[in-house]
């Protein structure tokens, strides 16, 4: 808010010199929070009965005095900021790995079981589960390290604007007290010789009016004399107390902790997920014996057979039975079963890997990253408040910026008030007003 205030009395100075002294108005001020302008109203029609600089100085004043006490206010994040929203097609390229695995796996079941591989068999659904997550690691990893990248630039560049936002607090009252005594010197040179003049003919004057008051515009002016100086010491030790890297989970700090505690973390469990898929499923054919009999069960009826035991050719549809009397070929049905098997374990690990990474995907996304920044930010905001209200900055701008304007503003009308009325009297009296000296001529309204 101070900022805003002094960019608008800066442009209303720069712009002074275009203006005309009778059509005087202030500038849009943008609102902040909703995006949106609305005009200032004219301080010319809130003090008709003064000139225009008196007025000007009156509307600064009252705009000053309605402002609320700054506070560190960095701003959040918007999603855009982070990076564009995730596309469809950025999803669809991401399983492409995944399903080239998909296809291998079901080429490579087939062949397994034409060459009636029984070990490989019984392994093989594991061995696919793995395979397909290692076709997802690539694009998972990708995706997130893209995505940090971006948070971990924001999260910097924020951190360098800590500095920055403290030192516009200062900027931003200081600039305010500068305005305000530029106007006041705008509005109380051109009237200093008519109160010179009052005061020698005093006497006069008051044969008139005996209540006449002649003031002295020095006790304005003395207000904001020392006032920038306790505002800028509070400012320098205030940021020694405000601290962005203590808000940032050590998982944020760098891309290396990153991927150790989120990244190779999620693979893990990833990974895993992948595994109890499959062991799940065998479990559920495993406890099926009725309708087929399960590839574990074929491995272990194999190697507990004897030497004796026959080996069945690729193209044999009979079951061979050792002296143990344990079968070791599968029939016509058991083989095309445990293909299928094979083949619906290959395309329950690329679901698997295809809702993992559309998991990654929806976590990743621009939206959730500036949420989590975002909370970075209210904590230090947060933290810098309290610290601006512990080192008494919050009670030194009370008095600046609201007590000491609202007496300026008290004493400016009551100074206005008072000339208006000695020059009232003088006219009476046949007084002259002195003339304005030259270099005085453009401050006078």
């Amino acid at each position: 808010a101070i900022v805003l205030v002094s960019e608008q009395l800066q442009l209303e100075k720069s712009q002074k010199a275009e203006r005309s002294r009778t059509t005087m108005s202030y500038e849009s001020i943008p609102d902040v929070e909703a995006g949106v302008t609305e005009p200032k109203p004219d301080p010319k029609e809130k003090y008709p009965d003064v000139g225009d600089d008196e007025a000007e100085l009156l509307g600064m004043l009252d705009d000053v005095i309605d402002m609320p006490i700054p506070k560190f206010e960095l701003p959040k994040l918007k999603a855009e900021q982070v990076g564009p929203a995730t596309s469809i097609w950025e999803f669809v390229d991401s399983i492409k790995l995944p399903f080239i695995a998909l296809i291998g796996c079901i080429t490579t079941a087939v062949i397994i079981a034409g060459l009636n591989l029984k070990i490989v068999q019984a392994a093989f659904p594991y061995l696919a589960a793995i395979g397909t997550f290692l076709a997802s690691v690539n694009p998972l990893t990708k995706r997130f390290n893209e995505q940090s990248s971006r948070a971990f630039d924001i999260i910097d560049s924020t951190e360098a604007e800590v500095g920055g936002k403290v030192d516009e607090i200062a900027s931003g009252a200081t600039g305010i007290i500068d305005m305000i005594q530029e106007k006041l010197f705008d509005v109380i040179e051109p009237i200093k010789p008519k109160l010179d003049k009052a005061t020698k003919a005093e006497k006069v004057l008051k044969k008139f009016d005996p209540d006449i008051d002649i003031p002295d515009p020095k006790d304005i002016e003395e207000e904001l004399d020392g006032v920038t100086a306790p505002i800028t010491e509070k400012v320098d030790s205030l940021k020694g107390l405000i601290s962005f890297r203590k808000f940032i989970p050590v998982y944020f700090r760098s891309q290396q902790f990153f991927n150790i505690y989120i990244l190779y973390p999620m693979l893990a469990v990833f990974l895993i997920m992948q595994l109890m898929g499959v062991y799940k499923s065998q479990m559920t054919l495993a406890g099926n014996s009725e309708t087929t009999e399960p590839f574990a069960a074929n491995a272990t009826r194999f190697l507990r057979g004897t030497v004796d035991t026959v080996f069945v050719s690729v193209n044999s549809t009979a079951n061979a039975t050792n002296a143990t009397g344990f079968a070791t070929g599968p029939t016509d049905q058991e083989q095309i079963l445990s293909t299928w098997h094979s083949i619906l374990i290959s395309i329950q690990a690329f679901l698997t890997s295809s809702l993992q990474l559309a998991v990654a995907f929806f976590v990743s996304q621009a939206a959730v990253l500036a949420g989590f920044v975002n909370d970075i930010i209210k904590g230090v905001n947060d933290d810098a408040n309290r610290a601006i209200e512990s080192t008494g900055l919050t009670e030194l701008f009370e008095d600046v910026l609201t007590s000491k304007m609202e007496k300026i503003k008290s004493k400016v009308m009551k100074l206005i008030q008072s000339v208006n009325k000695i020059e009232k009297v003088m006219a009476v009296a046949g007084v002259s007003m002195p003339k304005i000296p030259k270099n005085l001529a453009k401050a006078v309204p």
